[in-house]
């Protein structure tokens, strides 16, 4: 019996299966040869890095999916209709009439009633507030907080990094939880947990602010409604017949930036839609005698509009000016605009944040031929100014409606909108006359 050993491989029989082709063990081989030498004057080259990073840039935020399709996208509205959360909205579309900020009378007690909805608060009493609170995302909003104030009339923006100058007094608030977008309760009316009770000292034109917040969508904390869809501001007053425009002209013109200008302009066609949202499609008018009646929500077209000049969105009346402490300028916009059309100048109402600038370098003798200069303070030149451009004697709401044209008993919507003199936005305030 043949012994069990291993084999012996140097053996003839073995060699001559295995061969000498090829000359190596299998799956072994020989080092490639060794290229040349690097060069030694190599250098890298600092451009590629930045190359590829682009590259990869571009891919990624090809193929990174948008923010409200992955987290909540919460929002309180500036305008209405059309508003999405796109920021920031001046210019030229206005940011201070928040559709959404809301103000039924306290002593209603059931529930919210579009029908009982108030336009124009009065000091001394107390109304219940309501936030309508929306999640434009895909994934719910758990744990959102809203919350609102009130402050004193005024401006306040990006240009003043958004402080009101005066404390503002916080009104209440409110925790909820929103569902997506694709769902119904992704947009929620929230009644705050306190009234809105007004002092009766003050004038009740005060400015109602809301804010909007999650955890996974967060309020930055700046009070500008301008660049920051949570927080929303309802700068607006609603005066009717007798009512005096004057008082609140006075505390607008006293509260604009020690240099700085304030446009105002015609909402036209605007004041329905902020109208039916904040007032349920009806307004109160209070005659000098009798009884107060109702009357239905009629905007002017632009067309039936006496003075100013067609913009964007708007039709700009008149520019005030203070260029320096004790010096202001004030220029009609229909006039300016047939002064610079004359001179085949560009048209400079495309471009509202460069008037104050073109308006400040006119020669004094084209400003005596637009407008005036006066050494008056801006309390005293702002409600002048409107009643030297509509020729009327006092500023009643029906006085002001009825000199700037349109339907009897319509609505004008007037914007105040204070800016730096660089043209960046300080603010704004809306009143409506009829």
């Amino acid at each position: 019996m043949t012994e069990d050993r291993q084999p012996d491989s140097t053996e003839p029989p073995a060699s001559d299966q295995r061969g000498e082709d090829p000359a190596r063990t299998v799956g072994g081989g020989h080092p490639p040869d060794p290229g040349p030498d690097p060069d030694p004057g190599w250098r890298p080259d600092d451009t590629r890095a930045d190359h590829w990073r682009n590259v990869y840039g571009k891919l990624a935020q090809r193929h990174r999916p948008r923010r409200e399709d992955v987290l909540p996208f919460l929002l309180i509205r500036a305008f209405s209709p059309g508003d999405r959360g796109q920021r920031p909205l001046w210019p030229p579309v206005v940011c201070w009439e928040s559709p959404d900020i809301l103000l039924i009378d306290a002593a209603w007690t059931g529930p919210f009633d579009p029908g009982r909805l108030v336009a124009s608060p009065t000091a001394g009493r107390s109304y219940r507030l309501f936030v309508r609170v929306w999640n434009l995302g895909l994934l719910p909003a758990v744990g959102v907080h809203i919350r609102a104030w009130w402050v004193q009339p005024g401006f306040f923006g990006q240009a003043n990094q958004g402080q009101p100058g005066y404390e503002p007094t916080l009104v209440g608030g409110a925790m909820v939880d929103l569902d997506d977008r694709t769902r119904a309760d992704s947009q929620r009316l929230i009644e705050l947990d306190r009234p809105w009770s007004i002092p009766a000292d003050i004038s009740g034109h005060e400015c109602l602010v809301a804010t909007v917040s999650c955890p996974a969508d967060q309020w930055s904390g700046r009070w500008d409604c301008n660049t920051d869809r949570h927080f929303g501001q309802r700068n607006l007053t609603v005066l009717t017949g007798q009512q005096d425009a004057g008082p609140l002209l006075r505390t607008l013109g006293d509260n604009l930036p020690r240099l700085g200008a304030l446009h105002l302009t015609h909402g036209g066609p605007a004041a329905g839609p902020l109208l039916n949202a904040i007032a349920g499609g009806r307004l109160t008018i209070v005659p000098p005698q009798g009884d107060p009646f109702p009357t239905t929500v009629t905007p002017v077209p632009f067309d039936d509009l006496r003075h100013g000049v067609r913009t964007e969105l708007e039709q700009h009346v008149l520019t005030i000016i203070r260029v320096e402490v004790d010096r202001t300028i004030i220029v009609r916009s229909d006039l300016l605009a047939a002064l610079l059309a004359e001179r085949n100048a560009p048209d400079p109402f495309t471009d509202i944040p460069a008037l104050p600038g073109l308006i400040r370098d006119l020669p004094r003798e084209d400003i005596d031929l637009v407008g005036a200069v006066t050494r008056r303070p801006l309390v005293q030149a702002v409600p002048d100014a409107l009643r030297t451009l509509l020729d009327i004697d006092n500023l009643q709401a029906a006085h002001i409606a009825s000199a700037m044209g349109g339907p009897s008993r319509s609505q004008h919507l007037l914007r105040f909108t204070a800016t730096e003199l660089d043209g960046r936005l300080v603010g704004g305030y809306s009143l409506v006359v009829t």
